[in-house]
């Protein structure tokens, strides 16, 4: 994993300011924006996961809303475990809260951090089955086999270390995006697409070396 790489591949493309803030003032509109925004991404993601140019791709509206519909689909969907996770927790905890009766703190703050823990595994595991699903899907698989989990699973088990590197650069990369709200409010748009071209640049590699391994392109194949 090139982690660093993914950071400055942007920077390498002739063209790049251009390609970057044509997605970023699409960000200025609602909804519609953020979806071609990702949809835009998955190409990136695309032509890493299949070894072709890593330029940065044009913004092609049309298509990139296609793409970007179908990201938010996935996200949605694997996504659910934690938010279930988390609404179930409140439910758990909140009657402590509410209750006039004096609750031990101790015990209402270790079942409050035991709660988080659980939905904080939850949500790594949803972020590595994201990181899968949407590279299987910019890779050519169709939307409805991206959604099955066990061709994620099989990929992940095939480079775990390469989608925990994925999963973990999230963090950074959140960061940077919101690094140009510290300039000016039109600078948070740039920096955050700039960081969803990096995000998805490293789930395209994730996916590209979980490929090259045993069980990859067969389990994703499989799941075709």
């Amino acid at each position: 994993m090139r982690f660093g790489y993914s950071l400055t591949f942007p920077i390498h493309d002739d063209h790049w300011f251009r390609k970057i803030i044509l997605p970023a003032i699409w960000l200025l509109v609602p909804l519609l924006g953020l979806v071609s925004v990702l949809g835009w991404a998955c190409e990136v993601c695309r032509r890493v996961a299949g070894g072709q140019s890593e330029e940065l791709p044009a913004l092609d509206f049309r298509r990139n809303v296609s793409d970007g519909i179908r990201i938010c689909g996935i996200l949605l969907i694997y996504s659910l475990p934690a938010l279930v996770a988390a609404v179930a927790g409140g439910l758990l905890v909140s009657p402590y809260f509410l209750s006039e009766k004096d609750a031990a703190a101790a015990g209402v703050a270790s079942a409050f951090c035991a709660i988080e823990c659980v939905i904080l595994l939850i949500a790594m595991v949803d972020g590595l089955l994201i990181s899968a699903a949407i590279g299987r899907y910019a890779a050519g698989e169709k939307f409805g086999g991206a959604l099955r989990p066990g061709g994620s699973l099989r990929l992940i088990r095939s480079a775990p270390g390469a989608y925990l590197v994925a999963l973990l650069g999230f963090f950074p990369l959140a960061l940077l995006a919101l690094s140009g709200s510290l300039i000016c409010l039109i600078g948070s748009f740039f920096t955050g697409a700039y960081a969803a071209a990096s995000a998805f640049h490293l789930i395209g590699q994730a996916y590209l070396i979980a490929r090259s391994r045993p069980g990859g392109p067969a389990a994703s194949a499989a799941e075709k």
